[in-house]
């Protein structure tokens, strides 16, 4: 069980990378908010800084 759910967490992680890396590209740095990304990957933006801190 264990192992399905750190496969689930790096899944989740790499969604929000994926989609932050979009936003970056297309908007800049100080165009993107973590809403926006977490819409973009489609997870719950509280799942941004549980990730990757603040």
């Amino acid at each position: 069980m264990k192992r399905a759910e750190q496969e689930r967490s790096l899944q989740t992680k790499n969604k929000i990378l994926s989609a932050a890396l979009s936003e970056f590209a297309s908007t800049g740095f100080d165009g993107v908010s973590t809403r926006a990304i977490a819409k973009k990957a489609e997870v719950n933006h509280t799942l941004i800084s549980h990730h990757f801190g603040s």
